[in-house]
């Protein structure tokens, strides 16, 4: 019953499955954690994830999909920070 337990329990089988290069459960399993997180931090971990597999992937619009989804001028300066990273590296592995 704890969302916290549930985000991360989910998030590590989808980081497992992403070093075992199983890219569906992967993905499900980082989709499953963000319907636990109601924390910031968890929210834009699980999302970076998932942008990662879709980077790994090449599947850029679904990258820029969860990218478009994060509204970075709410987020505190940790996330804010993070998301700029991922956001610069999708820009420049896709061109």
């Amino acid at each position: 019953n704890d969302e916290s337990m549930n985000f991360l329990y989910n998030y590590l089988l989808g980081n497992h499955y992403y070093n075992l290069d199983e890219f569906d459960k992967a993905e499900m399993h980082y989709k499953s954690s963000l319907d636990y997180s109601n924390i910031e931090l968890h929210q834009i971990n699980g999302k970076c994830a998932l942008i990662n597999l879709y980077v790994r992937e090449k599947d850029f619009p679904s990258a820029n999909k969860v990218l478009n989804s994060i509204n970075v001028e709410d987020l505190s300066y940790q996330s804010k920070s993070k998301v700029e990273a991922v956001k610069s590296r999708v820009e420049y592995i896709s061109k």
